[in-house]
């Protein structure tokens, strides 16, 4: 079967087309979703830290208020000392209240991280195939456009011994007379020099490049070690605890 670098290149353009479809989707459903619930679970539960620490410099100082004036009133029950002691009781109550908040802040967030996995580990799947499909597409173009040169000095590099006489270095034998095996390595060495042009060229380029249309795989407030693997996402369906 004739090989068509352009079907091809045209399909690679397709599958590229398809994965970005796909990583759109999917980063479009975690933003949305799950990313957004953790997200604001967490901004709450970094908030409700924040007053719980404003809150329990509160208390000591109410206490120590409490306490001095206490003392200054001579250990009596005064009407200073009630004031006192019922803003101490306030500020008490209200520290309460927030670690209450907190405590189902942190719920939030270990419901949220459970929703925020699942759809994380697709977004970032649908991430590295999108990228993997650009590369493909990127080569296909390049063959379509160039490969018929390259492919033809790849036939006639077939009929130059590589040591220049009638033996080939390597094998010691005649090509024509070489078993399948020894046949495909003698080949391979003959078309050597160019891959090895090509892995030269290549050194000169980036390995990776950033594409506009693919963007960054970002998950905003979740690090990507916070995702939750497949084994946590399964104990956590049934029943289990996540570790934030």
């Amino acid at each position: 079967m004739t090989f068509d670098i352009q079907e091809h290149a045209r399909s690679a353009q397709a599958a590229y087309q398809a994965a970005l479809a796909r990583l759109n989707t999917a980063r479009t459903a975690y933003e949305t979703g799950g990313g957004a619930a953790y997200a604001a679970a967490k901004a709450q539960r970094d908030l409700l830290e924040r007053k719980i620490k404003e809150a329990d410099d509160e208390v000591r100082t109410a206490k120590d208020a409490y306490h001095q004036a206490w003392a200054a009133d001579n250990f009596e029950n005064t009407a200073r000392v009630r004031e006192v002691l019922a803003r101490k009781h306030e500020s008490e109550a209200t520290c309460e209240a927030l670690r209450v908040a907190l405590a189902r802040s942190e719920q939030d967030m270990q419901r949220h991280l459970l929703d925020a996995s699942v759809q994380g580990r697709e977004y970032d799947a649908a991430h590295g195939s999108a990228y993997a499909a650009y590369v493909r597409a990127e080569a296909y173009t390049a063959l379509a456009q160039s490969g018929e040169a390259i492919a033809r000095a790849l036939a006639l590099s077939v009929n130059v011994r590589s040591a220049g006489g009638y033996y080939d270095s390597d094998i010691g034998m005649p090509l024509g007379t070489l078993p399948a095996d020894l046949l495909d390595k003698a080949i391979k060495g003959r078309q050597a020099y160019i891959h090895a042009a090509l892995v030269a060229m290549a050194s000169r380029h980036e390995t990776h490049v950033d594409v506009p249309e693919i963007g960054a795989c970002d998950f905003g407030a979740l690090k990507a070690r916070e995702l939750l693997n497949p084994v946590q996402i399964h104990k956590v369906r049934r029943g289990g605890e996540a570790v934030l």
